[in-house]
């Protein structure tokens, strides 16, 4: 996606495919994590996001919004499947991993965690 985006933005079709191949690897890593859960009775949690956002039509670097936020995909316990919330950042990863591995996070760390009840869309 990342190659996707510096060179044609987040509009087209180069972007689309890039996004739906990654769709697909996501969902492997994902379906290869519930067996696991299943045939061992571990408890996982999956993040899945970016280190940037891009322009509408390639590259990044700069401060605005599109380039500074980025996308969070949370799954597991507690997080609610198809929930969407645009208040979170990039800032929000690592407080969040912390929150679910249980380390308490320093007062002087950027983000909050996400939130585990988001109401899922539509």
């Amino acid at each position: 996606m990342d190659g996707a985006g510096h060179w044609t933005g987040t509009l087209g079709p180069a972007y689309n495919q890039a996004v739906e191949t990654v769709d697909v690897e996501v969902g492997r890593i994902v379906a290869a994590v519930d067996r696991r859960q299943r045939d061992t009775g571990e408890r996982w949690t999956v993040l899945v996001t970016a280190d940037h956002g891009h322009l509408l039509f390639g590259g990044h670097g700069g401060q605005t919004p599109d380039e500074a936020s980025t996308f969070v995909i949370a799954r597991g316990d507690g997080y609610q499947a198809g929930g969407i919330d645009n208040g979170y950042t990039i800032a929000d990863v690592t407080p969040t991993v912390l929150e679910n591995l249980g380390v308490p996070r320093p007062a002087n760390l950027d983000g909050k965690p996400l939130a585990k009840r988001v109401p899922p869309v539509g």
